[in-house]
């Protein structure tokens, strides 16, 4: 996969009409989004 996340406490998958959405919050309580095509 090549991607690593650091320090993450919370993951929320939701699913939207364009795939799937993974919205992480890390300790930082900085939000980033990143969006993958699952289809």
């Amino acid at each position: 996969m090549g991607i690593e996340f650091l320090e993450i406490r919370m993951i929320v998958l939701i699913h939207n009409e364009e795939g799937y959405d993974l919205v992480y919050a890390s300790s930082s309580l900085n939000y980033c989004v990143s969006f993958f095509d699952l289809a």
